[in-house]
């Protein structure tokens, strides 16, 4: 459409046409140049939605404590590729494996490692990255916690992965 716009305005097709017909033709290249620009920025919008919700998905995901499988996370990022949040999702990828090394430790291990990373980032100051995540933790272990104490069987099912017969 550029280039046809520029053969239009000063090219072999200027002193052809008479006015009315090159305006007219230039009016609706204009049209058409733009509606593709919109739907463009559509696809984009569309794109960038479907990563936000992913990476959502992925943050309720690690605060449940419930590993993903790999099939998840081919499809996560493949949601995710391309747009603004990659970088956070690549973020969330190295949390959830510091979430999934946290809840295989016993209770008392897990709280001394928030104590520990607690008064490593008052020490340090820390990035609001590992603030998140570190809060992601806690809230991750709190709720195992209370998993395990009101509904151990359901919290051994999502720990071992697998089913157990109640007693």
């Amino acid at each position: 459409l550029d280039a046809f716009l520029g053969r239009l305005d000063s090219g072999d097709l200027s002193g052809a046409l008479d006015p009315d017909k090159r305006v007219m033709l230039v009016k609706e290249a204009e049209s058409y140049k733009w509606q593709l620009q919109q739907a463009q920025q559509h696809e984009l919008d569309k794109r960038e939605k479907i990563a936000e919700r992913a990476v959502g998905a992925v943050t309720r995901q690690i605060e449940a404590g419930v590993p993903l499988t790999v099939e998840s996370w081919q499809d996560l990022r493949s949601k995710v590729e391309g747009t603004t949040f990659s970088s956070d999702f690549n973020a969330l990828v190295t949390q959830e494996r510091d979430v999934q090394n946290v809840l295989r430790m016993p209770i008392g291990q897990q709280e001394a490692y928030v104590q520990k990373r607690e008064a490593t980032l008052a020490q340090d100051g820390g990035t609001m990255v590992d603030r998140a995540n570190l809060q992601r933790i806690k809230i991750t272990i709190e709720t195992n916690k209370k998993e395990l104490e009101q509904a151990p069987l359901l919290a051994a099912q999502r720990l071992m992965g697998r089913q157990f017969k109640p007693l």
